[in-house]
């Protein structure tokens, strides 16, 4: 039983190091499909810095 306790104390600091440094969790398809994530699409939008609010302006874009 202590083994298993070990174990899971193992895989938890595993976890919470892979967390810590940004890295995300996903969920693959399971049994008979192939096992590979999806390619995230990025949407991206055109804003114009101008129209932002001060802070946002220099929280994003520095002292453009």
């Amino acid at each position: 039983m202590s083994k298993k306790v070990d174990l899971r104390k193992q895989l938890e600091a595993g976890v919470a190091v892979f967390l810590s440094e940004g890295k995300l969790i996903t969920k693959l398809p399971m049994y008979g499909k192939k096992r590979f994530a999806k390619p995230k699409e990025e949407e991206t939008v055109e804003i114009e810095v101008d129209y932002l609010p001060a802070a946002l302006q220099k929280k994003y874009f520095g002292d453009t």
